[in-house]
């Protein structure tokens, strides 16, 4: 009898940590990286790269290495403001990047010679094109998640979902 029960025991505790390995693929960091240059092109080591967004507790800096890149990994998914500072150069700005799910944001920085203290401010669109993962993934907004455990009816949860294409 204990034999049987040392066994279902043991099945039990791998069926615990085989369902945790899905778990610990999901991913809810993204990245920035990129490169610092000059107007000709050529590579800036030594830039300090800024990061500030409502999702870190404090703005994060990086200094581009002598490669002229820069990277900041596993940052927390929202909306930011890249800037590189350099003596000399013109401050440049970058606002309006939104970081998703495991997505990977390069944001390159070209960088003018300035004659007096100017900061350049480039507002753009966010990249949607994650240039370094080639994975599939689908994220899901709050209300979705709300709806989905509210709901006693399985026919809601199917209205709130839409098909893309």
């Amino acid at each position: 009898m204990s034999r049987v029960l040392v066994c279902r025991a043991v099945g039990v505790c791998l069926l615990v940590a085989l369902a945790a390995v899905p778990a610990a693929a999901q991913v809810s960091t993204g990245e920035i990286f990129g490169k610092a240059t000059d107007g000709s092109g050529a590579v800036l080591p030594g830039v300090t790269v800024t990061i500030t967004s409502s999702a870190l507790l404090q703005a994060q800096a990086a200094v581009t290495a002598a490669s002229g890149g820069y990277r900041f990994p596993t940052i927390p998914i929202g909306p930011y403001t890249v800037t590189f500072d350099l003596a000399g150069f013109k401050k440049l700005v970058h606002e309006g990047i939104v970081i998703q799910t495991g997505f990977n944001a390069e944001i390159n920085g070209r960088m003018e010679i300035a004659s007096v203290q100017e900061t350049v401010t480039v507002t753009g669109e966010s990249p949607v094109v994650d240039t370094k993962s080639a994975a599939l993934g689908t994220s899901f907004g709050k209300e979705l998640l709300d709806a989905i455990l509210s709901a006693r009816d399985p026919w809601v949860i199917l209205a709130t979902t839409t098909v893309s294409s």
